[in-house]
């Protein structure tokens, strides 16, 4: 009777996990601060919903409850690295800052690797810190010729940074020959930015002309985007760093279980991504 009851528990907190994950994924941060506090109403001690709960709370701009959510972790944990990576990041923006405006979210299919039409690239020329901590992995960016530079900003219009030069000016030359693209926030590791650039549309006097130059060996070698895995199981992907990744974001993966086998995602100068 007991063993069923702890049974019975452990199914319904995975299944709260399940619906939490999901629901940060499509960006209802509401209704995931509402499905963690229920897993931590039931298991106090459990630092996964809590970190989970200090990302919601941090995306709906209520800061001063993501720290506390945060420093709960700490207090059962020390040593939890994503809870004071975190806690860093919303020193940043203080406990007066306003409540950020929600940014359209890109699906994780977007970050499936595609051979010649995505590439990562680290901003340069980068926004403040304080402006760089409210973005988040999939966020949407927009990306705006201005000069011999390519800036990635916010739907709001707010600069975060520019493509690298290299890169900037070979999409400039495809963006001019009609072709168009899309991009979203990768991560973001205090004064760094990384962006995912995806070709949406090539013009047909481009054809056959690769948007990102590829390197390297057919092999499937995911980007992780913050701690799930699209490469596990349902079970095994809801209980994954409890949704979030060693760079203390929520979880997502820019690979996903495919027949193919994806090559990296590359970076204009041909440098890996170092934190995938």
């Amino acid at each position: 009777m007991v063993a069923h009851r702890i049974e019975e528990r452990i199914r319904i907190k995975r299944e709260l996990t399940k619906q939490a994950v999901s629901l940060a994924m499509a960006n209802h941060w509401e209704e995931a601060a509402v499905k963690n506090r229920q897993i931590i109403a039931a298991f106090p001690n459990d630092v996964e919903s809590r970190n989970r709960l200090g990302k919601a709370l941090s995306e709906l701009g209520n800061y001063s409850d993501a720290r506390e959510a945060l420093q709960k972790v700490l207090a059962i944990n020390p040593t939890n690295t994503i809870a004071r990576k975190n806690l860093d990041r919303i020193a940043l923006l203080g406990d007066s800052a306003p409540k950020k405006c929600q940014s359209s979210r890109v699906p994780p299919h977007f970050f499936i690797e595609e051979t010649g039409k995505t590439g990562l690239t680290t901003l340069t020329d980068k926004a403040p810190k304080a402006v760089l901590a409210k973005m988040s992995a999939g966020d949407l960016l927009v990306l705006e010729q201005q000069g011999q530079q390519v800036l990635a900003k916010t739907e709001a219009g707010d600069r975060l940074g520019a493509v690298e030069p290299k890169l900037g000016l070979r999409l400039i030359t495809l963006m001019r020959a009609g072709n168009r693209y899309a991009a979203a926030v990768a991560a973001v590791h205090g004064e760094n930015i990384r962006i995912l650039i995806r070709e949406t549309y090539q013009h047909p006097s481009q054809r056959g002309r690769l948007s990102f130059h590829p390197r390297g060996k057919d092999e499937f070698r995911p980007y992780v985007w913050e701690g799930i895995r699209y490469d596990m199981d349902e079970e095994d992907r809801a209980s994954a760093n409890g949704g979030w990744g060693e760079d203390g974001e929520e979880a997502m993966v820019f690979a996903s279980r495919a027949r193919r086998k994806p090559n990296f995602a590359l970076a204009a100068d041909g440098d890996e991504d170092e934190d995938t």
